[in-house]
């Protein structure tokens, strides 16, 4: 029998359920679109396994969203996607029981998130195919922001009172975008991003997304939109990622991402929402340290992961197990 690694139902969250037996033969693409930007999603069934992934050709990564099946022949498929298209990472996220098995395989475990499954962890494994993309020129210099947010307080606090104003952003400050904010957000993101792995700075594209579900808030000021953020939440997994933080440059350090995540939170608070997690880029110590204020844990870092800023960067994974509401 195969194990079924897509979400497991509320009324059983430790065991994956078993599923029927996948059918021998060759792999079949039983639907493939483009999403635009060199993003196309396939779902592909045979040899054991079905499987839906997204093969980025921005960020040269093939992302596994879900698969069901045996093992091996669904990553030998997926390294030979991953070549096809010339991607030079190959990123899942699996369940407890089955890391090991992508280990023998040749991943390696970047990161875990805590409750991502309804509750249950999730291993963040990576198969570099190219010993360039495996290699990242920053480490020495994101280890050091970790190290000073984790184990020297007294700097962190210094370097927090250096970089702050003296008015903070208050959650009162902070507005639910809408779909004609599109465009002002697009520009706010082609401003401050030289490139970003999703095409923000296009408005239908923002406008997509919040039809799509993503809950978008941001700061004005004089009516201008100056800082957002936007939590992305998965109903299936019972999880939600915080993403897309940006502020204008002239505006930072006044506490406005901080107000912006906690406002999300709060929206969040009543949809069941078990895990919140977020990538925040790993050279970046102003929203390592905003996601560390807020009560994330450091849960591993993502290397060469995302093309961002002109060059590709690794992210740190930052997750959060709300509290549950009474």
């Amino acid at each position: 029998m195969t194990r079924q690694i897509l979400p497991a139902s509320p009324s059983d969250a430790t065991e994956a359920p078993v599923a029927p037996d996948v059918p021998e033969g060759p792999e079949v693409p039983e639907e493939s679109f483009f999403s635009g930007d060199g993003v196309q999603t396939e779902i592909v069934a045979g040899h054991g396994f079905r499987t839906r992934f997204v093969a980025d050709g921005f960020s040269e990564r093939l992302s596994v969203l879900d698969y069901e099946g045996s093992i091996k022949p669904l990553v030998s498929y997926l390294l030979d996607a991953a070549r096809a298209r010339g991607l030079g990472k190959l990123f899942l996220k699996t369940r407890k029981d089955e890391w090991e098995a992508f280990i023998s395989s040749g991943f390696v475990l970047e990161g875990i998130i805590k409750g991502f499954f309804r509750g249950e962890d999730a291993y963040a494994m990576a198969r570099f195919l190219s010993t360039e993309r495996r290699y990242s020129p920053q480490l020495e210099k994101e280890n050091q922001i970790i190290e000073d947010l984790l184990f020297n307080p007294d700097r962190r606090e210094a370097r927090e009172r250096a970089g702050r104003f003296r008015t903070e952003t208050r959650n009162e400050d902070v507005e639910l975008a809408t779909p004609e904010d599109a465009e002002a957000l697009a520009r706010l993101y082609e401003s401050v991003f030289d490139t970003y792995p999703t095409p923000l700075n296009r408005p239908e594209y923002v406008a997509a997304s919040m039809h799509d579900g993503a809950i978008f808030n941001v700061v004005r000021c004089d009516g201008r939109i100056v800082s957002a953020a936007s939590a992305a939440p998965d109903r299936d997994n019972a999880n939600a990622e915080m993403t897309d933080c940006a502020t204008l440059k002239e505006y930072r350090g006044r506490g406005m991402m901080r107000a912006l995540l906690r406002s999300l939170e709060e929206s969040l608070m009543h949809r069941s929402v078990g895990c919140l997690y977020s990538m925040a880029r790993s050279t970046s110590y102003g929203m390592n340290l905003v996601f560390h204020s807020l009560g994330y844990h450091y849960q591993g870092r993502l290397i060469n992961h995302c093309h961002i800023m002109g060059q590709f960067e690794d992210m740190n994974l930052w997750v959060k197990v709300p509290t549950p509401t009474r």
